[in-house]
């Protein structure tokens, strides 16, 4: 799991606590830099960190990934024992956070979780938050990301109050996740938007095997789960409103606010994400030139193309293909 990560290795003989972590901080690591990391995350509230940690290499994100992509303020395993806790508020970044052996305890938005193996949360850090080892010992992987529309994808996930999400050790998700540190240890050319492209596509397959997706998606009305079907094949016809209007027999403006409510975002949009996607497979696995790509899935005006592209992939087509 997770081989070949630079990882810094700290077995911790004296606790790390909010009350001596000036001393212990400089015990563990000769690094100013790390210090002072240390000294911005940890003052946030109280804490106290024993165990072992792996901790990845922090790499500086461009000011451009700050403003407009998704990107990793720190990816860390910890094996704790049975003393580890967190209790802070108003840290700016959101945790994904995996249990892999033992267990953990969360307190969030006024309710306890038990989080066993095979299970993760996912939480806004600048709500109230409180997360323990639960009895002896806590394997887990804390990932803290923020940026782009991540306030949008986290509300999703939290619309019923569900917190606590499903994770197997050896599917989709935890290569995924894998994929993305690796991508972030490693020193290539768009790593900032590649590393946005992967952690987009991780939270987006979470929201999609958590019971909150499942519950909202079964309340999709019959006919509009018809159209997006129908939508999904022929995306690349030329679908006018009016048209899906008459397909689905809803009203014109009210289909634009279910598709929204139910989906996420307008029929428009839900086509030109199909479209690019398609885009992005043909120019992975085909020599064509994007401007013949993007008549194929119905773009035909080339600078209309590139500039979606651009637009939702924060690469150019030509950079998307080199980055493959």
């Amino acid at each position: 799991m997770f081989d070949n990560i630079r990882f810094r290795n700290t077995k911790l003989d004296i606790p790390i606590t909010h009350s001596n972590y000036t001393y212990t901080f400089a015990h563990y690591f000769d690094d100013s830099d790390m210090l002072l990391a240390a000294n911005s995350e940890l003052l946030q509230g109280e804490f106290a960190i024993d165990g072992s940690s792996q901790q990845c290499i922090q790499y500086l994100t461009s000011p451009y990934a700050e403003e407009h992509l998704f990107h990793i303020h720190s990816f860390s395993i910890l094996d704790n024992h049975k003393d580890y806790f967190t209790r802070r508020k108003k840290m700016d970044s959101y945790l994904l956070s995996i249990t892999y052996e033992g267990s953990g305890y969360l307190e969030y938005e006024g309710r306890s979780y038990e989080i066993l193996p095979g299970h993760c949360f996912l939480i806004d850090c600048k709500k109230p938050h409180y997360y323990k080892t639960n009895k002896d010992r806590w394997k887990h992987a804390d990932l803290h990301f923020k940026g782009a529309f991540t306030e949008k994808i986290v509300e999703e996930f939290n619309e019923n109050r569900e917190y606590v999400l499903p994770w197997t050790e050896d599917g989709d998700l935890q290569r995924q996740l894998e994929k993305l540190i690796s991508t972030y240890d490693d020193v290539i050319p768009y790593r900032d938007l590649l590393i946005s492209n992967q952690l987009e596509t991780l939270l987006l397959s979470l929201l999609k095997v958590s019971d909150t997706w499942h519950r909202v998606h079964k309340g999709i009305p019959e006919n509009l789960q018809d159209l997006v079907r129908y939508m999904e094949i022929h995306y690349m016809d030329h679908l006018t409103l009016d048209f899906l209007a008459d397909f689905s027999g809803i009203n014109k403006y009210y289909l634009i606010r279910l598709f929204k409510k139910h989906m996420g975002i307008s029929p428009k949009e839900y086509i030109i994400m199909q479209q690019i996607n398609t885009a992005k497979n043909m120019l992975k696995e085909t020599s064509l030139p994007a401007n013949k790509i993007g008549a194929i899935v119905v773009l035909e005006n080339e600078n209309h193309f590139r500039h979606l592209f651009k637009e939702r992939t924060g690469m150019s087509p030509g950079e998307f293909r080199k980055s493959e």
